[in-house]
């Protein structure tokens, strides 16, 4: 069972895992029919394009491999690393070919000619580097101060090569020649890729000022200004026909460009960090994109899906109501979600915080729910109506944890160090009743991770994100002994644990019950995972904003 936002997000058709840290770039063969990926876990590996198989992985380099790219006739694979070389692999076997070694530092960018005679290779230091792909001898040293160079391409009929680099600057070099052409200025802070369109006559290029340039060569100007990402563009390619862009940036997300209009088309969001790398199929109906999150994606450019249904940024904080009928989420993005448990539709969407909102909790009886983020605000909903009932501000630096007590009577409000006092609201009125002070022990950075009131709702406890853990007298606010106090409190009563390679195992027997796929797991790792249980039910965040919402009951084995 899965929420209704799936049926939004369909453009994802695979998500292929086998990298252990950031992969740095993705490419199709010319034939379509593989995926080279290079990762910071210093190899490069191939993959199945249509079903993300994993084929060969290679490995030589002795640090991270930052660039990859296929030969023209689908034979080879060359990479570029930090070690400062560039390695040339056999694909059908995986096997390494030669080494290149480029004097100028960490090699960053690397491309074949088209006709597969020449390659170019850019470098941290100042330096764009053409080899003779067959035999792998260098053919010329272009050291031009073009500061350090983060991306380069041929033009599609092999007689120039671009250039983006970390002085905000494209530059376009004639290849025969050996000297520079075109000097295209615009970018406001690194210019991070760059890719020809097939008419040989203008360029795209991502830069890390958010945005995306088209230019027109014989002019040397801008002809468009692309806006939409976020933050940083690390990555552009263009389709094979020259009538789409695509762009990948640091806000998680892939953007489609219409080449003509500069009108954005649409956005695929599926991955749960930085999209480093985008490159469209020979036919411009596949593309694959390589992200900070450890994982290559396949997408159908073409669906964007409807309106998509979900949080627009990563998910903070997951709950079941008490009776599992329903889940509440909250993100990044300042807005909470409410969702049916047993159908996975949307009920409520409420909107009224600020800022990002980092906890939400259920009234015992299921009628309200509080919730608090970055804001300092303590909204109290209807959920039958979803109305505002009350707004009060709770903290001084951000709200980070919250809880009601099992009578209803009371609500627990805590921030971090910089606010060092917990509150006690009653629940009714938001009015607060008593003010606790926790001791942080002098620690620099630290924030209450959980609040949690006893069953007969006399005491509270909290824990801190650094392990400090107390147990308070919520009539008196006194600090009570730990050992002779505790029920229990802090325990993680989750039926499921979802481990860091996405498989789903009950606490109890141990037994694994399913595998959770890259764009399903929960938002962090291990203990920081954003997901609840009830019964067979598990209930899981993602960094993207994702909600999937499973019932395992088949899957859990009895133990009758």
């Amino acid at each position: 069972m899965l929420t209704d936002r799936d049926g939004a997000w369909s453009a994802c058709l695979r998500v292929v895992e086998g990298h252990t840290e950031r992969v740095t770039s993705a490419k199709f063969s010319p034939n379509g029919r593989w995926i080279a990926s290079s990762c910071w876990d210093r190899t490069v590996r191939t993959w199945d394009a249509e079903s993300g198989t994993p084929m060969a992985i290679m490995r030589s380099h002795n640090d991270s491999v930052e660039d990859v790219d296929f030969s023209p006739d689908n034979q080879r694979i060359v990479s570029g690393s930090s070690d400062g070389t560039l390695r040339i692999w056999n694909v059908a076997s995986g096997a390494p070919l030669n080494k290149l070694p480029a004097r100028h530092g960490n090699v960053f960018a690397v491309a074949y000619s088209p006709d597969g005679s020449t390659i170019v290779s850019g470098s941290y230091n100042n330096a764009l580097h053409l080899w003779d792909a067959r035999d792998g001898k260098e053919l010329e040293l272009v050291d031009a101060a073009v500061n350090c160079v983060n991306s380069v391409a041929f033009s599609p009929d092999g007689s120039m090569v671009a250039s983006a680099s970390s002085d905000n600057i494209v530059r376009i070099w004639d290849v025969r020649g050996r000297y520079l052409t075109k000097i295209l200025r615009g970018h406001t802070d690194m210019a991070k890729s760059v890719a020809f369109f097939p008419d040989n006559a203008r360029v795209v290029s991502g830069a890390s000022d958010n945005t995306v340039r088209i230019w027109l060569l014989e002019t040397e100007t801008c002809l468009k200004v692309l806006k939409g990402h976020l933050h940083r563009v690390f990555a552009v390619a263009v389709s094979p026909n020259g009538d789409r862009i695509a762009s990948g940036a640091e806000d998680n997300t892939i953007r489609i460009w219409d080449s003509q209009s500069g009108d954005c088309l649409g956005v695929l969001k599926d991955h749960t960090s930085w999209v480093l790398s985008v490159s469209f199929s020979v036919r411009g109906d596949r593309l694959v994109s390589a992200s900070d999150d450890q994982t290559v994606r396949i997408w159908d450019p073409t669906l964007f899906g409807a309106d998509p249904v979900g949080h627009t940024s990563a998910v903070t904080c997951i709950i079941f109501s008490h009776d599992g009928a329903r889940v509440a989420s909250c993100s990044e993005d300042a807005t909470i979600m409410i969702w049916d448990a047993s159908s996975g539709q949307r009920s409520l969407e409420l909107e009224g915080h600020t800022s990002r909102l980092r906890t939400i909790a259920f009234a015992p009886d299921g009628t309200k729910l509080i919730s608090g983020g970055w804001d300092n605000l303590l909204n109290s909903w209807d959920i039958a109506t979803g109305a505002l009932v009350n707004s009060v501000k709770a903290q001084e630096a951000g709200i980070e944890a919250l809880a009601y007590s099992p009578d209803g009577r009371l609500i627990a409000s805590g921030a971090n160090n910089l606010d060092p006092i917990i509150k006690l609201w009653t629940a009714s009125d938001c009015v607060v009743e008593r003010e606790i002070t926790i001791d942080f022990k002098g620690e620099p950075i630290d924030m209450i991770s959980r609040l949690e009131f006893s069953p007969d709702s006399t005491k509270l406890y909290a824990s801190t994100l650094n392990g400090l853990e107390y147990i308070w007298d919520c009539a008196t606010g006194t600090n009570l002994k730990f050992a002779e106090n505790n029920w229990g409190a802090g325990t993680d009563r989750r039926r499921f644990v979802e481990k860091d390679d996405g498989w789903l195992v009950l606490r109890e027997t141990g037994q694994t019950v399913c595998w959770l796929p890259g764009s399903k797991r929960g938002n962090g790792l291990g203990s920081d995972i954003v997901c609840a249980c009830y019964g067979d039910k598990y209930a899981v965040g993602g960094g993207s904003g994702r909600v999937t919402i499973l019932d395992l009951t088949d899957r859990v084995e009895s133990t009758c």
